[in-house]
C-alpha cells in the first residue's frame, strides 16, 4: 500500500486564504510523502497549469483527483447533462496530472426531485462517466459520504450504485464515513473489498452536546455529534481496517484525511507518521 496526502485537509487554510495550493504540495512534499490527492476546485482557483508545474518541480504524483465542482443531482435532463459535461472536462485533466482514480462526489438529493428518477439518472451518469475516464486510464469511484449525500455511506449504497452504473465504477473506501450510517466499518470492507479503488483515512471523536455547543459538527443516524481528531486520536479502528485492507490484497494508495481543528499542517503530520507506522507494522506482520 502506498501513501498520499489529501490536499482537502487543508481546506479551510485555503478559503481562508492563509495558504495557496502550491504551499500545501510544498508542505506534503515536505513530509517525504510522493503522492497528493487533489480537488478540482481547489485546482481551479490555483490554476491549472500552476499545479501542473507545482506537481512536476515536487515530483509528486496524483494519487485520485476528485470532482466537487459540478453536481449530476440535478431536476432537469439539461442540468444533467451540465454537470456530466463539466465532470468530462475535469477527468481530461486528471489524465493530465496521470490520477490513476477520481472520486465524483454527488451532492445531496433536492428538494421537489423525485429520489428513485434520480438515483436512476443518477446511476446512468455515472455509467457514462465511468466510460469515459476508464478510456482514459482512470478508474471512476464513489466513496461513502454522508446521510445527506446521494452516494449515502453505507456498503450497501455504494455497491447498488455501483451495480446500477456497472461496469466502469468503483469505491473509494472513507474509514471513517461509515460511523454516519450506523456500520462498523470492518463489515463494510468485507463487503466491499473487491470494487475498491481507493482509500481515505481518517478518524473521528464522539461529543456531547454541551460539547459541541451548537456548532455544526458531523452527527449520525442518532444525530450525536462527531469531531474530527488526527489518526489514532479516535473512535475508527483504522490500525484494525489497514490490517484486514493488507490481508484482503489491496495496494492501492491510503490517503490522509484530516479534518480536525487547528492547524492543518500538525494534523496531517501527525497522520503521516500514524500511518507510516501502521504500515511498517503490517509489512512486519
Amino acid at each position: 500500500m502506498r501513501l498520499s496526502v489529501m490536499a482537502y485537509s487543508f481546506a479551510g487554510a485555503l478559503a481562508r486564504g492563509t495558504m495557496k495550493l502550491p504551499q500545501v504540495l510544498d508542505y506534503i512534499a515536505s513530509l517525504g510523502v510522493d503522492a497528493v490527492e487533489l480537488m478540482d476546485r481547489h485546482v481551479a482557483a490555483a490554476g491549472e497549469e500552476t499545479v501542473a508545474a507545482a506537481l512536476d518541480r515536487l515530483g509528486l504524483s496524483v494519487s485520485c483527483y476528485d470532482l466537487v465542482a459540478a453536481d449530476p443531482v440535478q431536476a432537469t435532463a439539461a442540468g444533467r447533462a451540465e454537470a456530466v459535461a463539466a465532470l468530462k472536462q475535469g477527468l481530461e485533466f486528471a489524465a493530465r496530472l496521470g490520477a490513476p482514480t477520481a472520486l465524483v462526489v454527488p451532492g445531496r438529493w433536492k428538494p421537489g426531485v423525485e429520489r428513485q428518477a434520480a438515483w436512476d439518472a443518477l446511476a446512468r451518469d455515472l455509467s457514462e462517466l465511468g466510460a469515459h475516464a476508464a478510456a482514459r486510464g482512470i478508474a471512476l469511484t464513489i466513496e461513502d459520504h454522508s446521510l445527506e449525500a446521494a452516494t449515502g455511506c453505507t456498503a450497501a449504497d455504494l455497491a447498488d450504485l455501483c451495480r446500477a452504473a456497472a461496469p466502469y465504477l468503483g469505491v473509494t473506501f472513507d474509514t471513517g464515513n461509515f460511523v454516519f450510517g450506523g456500520q462498523d466499518p470492518l463489515q463494510a470492507w468485507d463487503a466491499l473489498a473487491p470494487r475498491v479503488r481507493h482509500v481515505h483515512v481518517k478518524d473521528w471523536e464522539r461529543l456531547t452536546e454541551e460539547e459541541a455547543d451548537g456548532r455544526p459538527y458531523r452527527r449520525d443516524l442518532g444525530h450525536r455529534p462527531y469531531r474530527g481528531v488526527v489518526l489514532g486520536a479516535g473512535l475508527v479502528p483504522n490500525a484494525a481496517i489497514i490490517e484486514r485492507m493488507a490481508a484482503s490484497g489491496y495496494r492501492g494508495y491510503l490517503s490522509v484525511e484530516y479534518e480536525g481543528e487547528g492547524d492543518p499542517r500538525e494534523g496531517v503530520r501527525t497522520g503521516v507518521e500514524y500511518l507510516r507506522a501502521e504500515l511498517r507494522a503490517t509489512t512486519a506482520g
